[in-house]
Parts: C-alpha cells; sequence; structure tokens
C-alpha cells in the first residue's frame, strides 16, 4: 500500500492485496484499490472533523477480500472527534457500488456504515473498529458485519512502520478470522 499527500488536506492512496492459495484454489486472488480524500475541517474541541472520500476497487473473482478490500466504487465521509488522553472517536457512512471484479452490478448502492475508536501515542497507534452494510436493493439485507483490529509502530530515529492487523468476519455461521502484517516506510 501507498499513501501520498501532497497538501496537508488532501491525500491518495493506493492498495495491492494477494491472497494466498490456503483453500485450494486454483491460483492467488489479487485486488486493487485507489482511494482519495480531502480533509474539510479539523477537529476542535465539540467540533468533529470531516473529511470526504472517493474510492474504486478490484477483486478478482469476488466482492471483497479477507483483508476488507471491497470491489466497485464507493463515496462517503469520514468525521472525527477527539477525545482527552490521546483517544479519538471515528464514524464515517458511505455509499457503494458493488460488484464482481469491481463493476456495479446492483440497482442501488449499500449503505455502508463504520466506526471505531483510535489511541494514538507518540511512537504507537491502536485502534478497533467495527463495520456493516446494508444492500438497498432486492433482496434487502445486510452483508456481514466485520471487526478489525490493528496496532502499528514508528521506532525511532528510523522511516519505518511496522503493525499487527487481525479482522473477524460475522456471517451467521462461525466467524471467520484473518490476520496480517503490516511493514511501511515513512517519507
Amino acid at each position: 500500500a501507498f499513501r501520498f499527500a501532497p497538501r496537508s488536506s488532501y491525500e491518495a492512496a493506493a492498495a495491492f492485496h494477494i491472497t494466498p492459495c490456503l483453500d485450494g484454489a486454483a491460483a492467488p486472488r489479487l485486488g486493487a484499490s485507489l482511494r482519495l480524500k480531502k480533509e474539510l475541517l479539523l477537529s476542535s474541541g465539540p467540533r468533529p472533523g470531516v473529511a470526504l472520500g472517493l474510492g474504486f476497487g478490484y477483486v478478482d473473482g469476488q466482492r471483497e477480500t479477507d483483508g476488507g478490500l471491497t470491489a466497485g466504487a464507493d463515496l462517503g465521509a469520514a468525521f472525527s472527534w477527539s477525545l482527552p488522553r490521546g483517544f479519538s472517536l471515528l464514524a464515517a457512512p458511505a455509499l457503494q457500488w458493488t460488484g464482481e471484479k469491481g463493476y456495479p452490478d446492483e440497482a442501488a448502492p449499500r449503505l455502508e456504515l463504520a466506526g471505531g475508536i483510535l489511541w494514538t501515542r507518540r511512537f504507537i497507534v491502536a485502534g478497533i473498529s467495527a463495520r456493516a452494510a446494508a444492500r438497498l436493493s432486492e433482496p434487502a439485507g445486510f452483508s456481514p458485519a466485520a471487526l478489525t483490529a490493528e496496532l502499528r509502530a514508528y521506532p525511532p530515529p528510523s522511516n519505518f512502520s511496522v503493525g499487527l492487523s487481525t479482522r473477524c468476519v460475522l456471517d451467521g455461521g462461525a466467524p471467520s478470522i484473518s490476520g496480517g502484517l503490516i511493514l511501511g516506510i515513512i517519507h
């Protein structure tokens, strides 16, 4: 993944995802995404920070990867409230047009609701989030809910970041759990 911020209030991000052949699949599944974000307002006191985002994702042969990358286009907003002791509360509603390999195939968009809590210290960031999406077209209903936890460290004096991530998808039956290691370079 890569993030680029040409100005303090703009951000572009791209990610590439490979799901290995652990379930007997003939080939690994691939995914990629591109996201653009514009920060409109910084969080200050009781006033939330506000950002708008636009994105597109491609997933080979499915609608979503194990890591949560969704195929299709989305348009969303993000709200953040600063809390004491380094905590932040986050909420992010979005509209998604999903479909196989990223081509929308539903008459109406899905309404996605996500929220979480973030804890930020000088060299560590930790967060817990939840996400669910409602199908507005027939058949109406909810897609599986997902819970995610992530921990990242930025050890000084290097430009590297390291982290751990785990995700649990709740889909009626037994939960599906996946995890990963995050390595990054900050420039």
